[in-house]
């Protein structure tokens, strides 16, 4: 039994070392890197999902500019262009109905009903005092949550949850 015990220990510990060197690489890509962070939080117990807190499109709005542009090329109030046509279809964005400041990714603990926010950042970018503000929101109310730059800052806040909630 001792001898079984220290080889799945030398082994769990071979593992950890490897998933604590690959998840504090740094991320590139925001997208790849909030996918990355609701696999691992789905892989453990959790209900992950992103919160798209962008504009929505709104085909209406670029209709009304593009048709808008058409009427000034007739009245030859502006030239033809790409520049003029790309223009029209630039800000045709509804505003979220989400809360300024809201993080990327949500998750619930399946076991629990805890809840989790992480604020993804890739590179230079840099939270807001918004973004800053709703994690310590979430936390006052009993919550988890982070700013994460790699995987290894979801994996901190998920194991400090786990080691205080050990039965």
């Amino acid at each position: 039994d001792y001898e079984l015990h220290q080889a799945r220990k030398s082994k769990n510990q071979f593992r950890d070392k490897n998933i604590e060197r690959f998840s504090k690489k740094l991320p590139t890509n925001a997208n790849q890197f909030t996918k990355q962070v609701i696999g691992y939080l789905q892989q453990n117990g959790f209900k992950a999902w992103r919160n798209n807190t962008m504009g929505v499109y709104d085909r209406e709005i670029a209709v009304k500019k593009v048709k808008n542009y058409l009427f000034a090329i007739k009245a030859k109030k502006v030239p033809v262009s790409d520049a003029g046509l790309r223009g029209c279809l630039t800000r045709v964005f509804r505003k979220s109905h989400e809360e300024t400041g809201a993080s990327d990714v949500f998750a619930v603990h399946q076991g629990t009903g805890v809840f989790f926010c992480f604020e993804i950042k890739v590179g230079k970018d840099e939270p807001s005092k918004k973004q800053l503000d709703f994690i310590d929101e979430i936390r006052q109310a009993k919550g988890h949550g982070c700013v994460a730059r790699c995987l290894w800052d979801v994996m901190q806040v998920v194991q400090q949850f786990e080691a205080e909630n050990k039965p």
